[in-house]
């Protein structure tokens, strides 16, 4: 009778050690992402909030609106019974770490943004005219037409961009 052959305590140890060395490595290394990198993932953040304000305004019936600054998009929906635009805290804004600028086109012309801030844009609660949205997302699936770009250096560039009915996916600009 041949004796059952299995893995010993010594050799499932080392598997383990193995791993979790592997493990520890990877979850190291990945605090190392390059800068570029990084501007690629807040590029594609940026695409994807605008996204989410697309949806939410389909599926909630809300009219929403993002105000574009050199450095951050903030978050708005409209009041109709105030009739006016009130800040979203449950969706906070997206501020872009440096040297990331965003640039606004809106049917074709270059929009001039206001320049970063150190104030919290969330302090006044409601838009006026001044700081009102440039971009809309209406409840009925239409939002502005526009041209986002999110530039870090002159190789560095990110398009995002809707024709007003269809959000395009983020695009590298070479």
């Amino acid at each position: 009778m041949r004796a059952a052959r299995g893995f010993t305590l010594i050799e499932l140890l080392v598997v383990l050690v193995i791993i979790g060395t592997l493990v520890s490595l990877v979850s190291f290394s990945s605090g190392l992402i390059s800068p570029e990198r990084r501007y690629a993932q807040e590029a594609q953040r940026s695409q994807q909030l605008l996204q989410l304000l697309l949806d939410e305004a389909l599926l909630a019936g809300r009219d929403y609106g993002v105000r574009v600054e050199a450095q951050r998009l903030s978050l708005w929906q409209w009041q109709a019974s105030q009739q006016e635009w009130q800040a979203m805290p449950q969706l906070p804004a997206l501020q872009l770490p440096e040297p990331l600028r965003f640039s606004l086109e809106l049917e074709g012309q270059p929009w001039q943004l206001a320049a970063p801030t150190d104030d919290d844009e969330q302090a006044s609660s409601t838009a006026t005219s001044a700081n009102a949205p440039q971009l809309l997302f209406l409840s009925s699936g239409e939002f502005s037409p526009f041209r986002l770009t999110l530039t870090a250096s002159k190789e560095s560039r990110w398009l995002i961009s809707g024709d007003g009915f269809n959000l395009a996916e983020l695009e590298l600009l070479k």
